[in-house]
């Protein structure tokens, strides 16, 4: 049987490019789902097959315990890495004569289901936050933002905090924040740099 990583899945079903834009067009779930899956691919080939990364894989879709789309290692260092998308509803952009294109979006950074998870101070607890530390760098895909394959990424730490008034402060303070409002170019101030190094570098610098 043929491999089904270098498998032919166009020759496979004996589908056309017109078929398959057909069945996307009719179901924007799937859609969702496979450009999900594309933007971590692109995140790979873009950065992640540098020299400067090792031992690069990505775990089992239903492992819990480990909280990322890739996992790799870093100047010695293994580094956790999640992906997630804009909202392609969520996209805005304004241009200006005398300034160039701006995009406004918005991204889920949350689980998918609630599940149970331990806080850093030993809690046990049931959410679909993602908790600090349960990743490292966050990298999102910024397509949508004109159809160009660009990024932001951010360091777990530097992420907002859920605001949602039903969870105490002592949980809020380690559960990130669900839906977050992004632009591009990217803010100063934001926790966001448009390549992963600088993230990277002061990942392992403060560990």
């Amino acid at each position: 049987m043929t491999d089904e990583l270098t498998r032919d899945w166009f020759d496979y079903w004996d589908a056309s490019k017109a078929e398959f834009n057909e069945v996307f067009d009719r179901n924007p779930s799937i859609r969702g789902m496979v450009s999900g899956y594309l933007a971590e691919e692109k995140l790979k080939t873009m950065y992640l097959e540098d020299d400067r990364i090792s031992n690069l894989h990505s775990p089992d879709d239903h492992n819990r315990q480990k909280k990322a789309d890739w996992i790799f290692e870093y100047n010695g260092h293994e580094i956790f890495c999640e992906v997630k998308s804009l909202q392609s509803n969520s996209v805005e952009r304004t241009d200006t004569l005398d300034t160039e294109s701006t995009w406004t979006g918005k991204y889920q950074c949350d689980a998918s289901d609630k599940r149970e998870v331990t806080l850093p101070d030993g809690t046990d607890f049931e959410t679909t936050c993602l908790v600090q530390g349960e990743f490292d760098v966050l990298a999102i895909n910024l397509f949508e933002f004109g159809g160009e394959w660009r990024w932001a990424f951010a360091r777990n730490e530097e992420l907002p905090r859920t605001p949602y008034s039903g969870y105490d402060e002592e949980i809020r303070q380690y559960l990130i924040k669900g839906t977050m409002d992004i632009t591009w170019p990217l803010e100063e101030e934001s926790p966001y740099y448009d390549n992963p190094w600088d993230v990277l570098d002061a990942e392992i610098e403060l560990r």
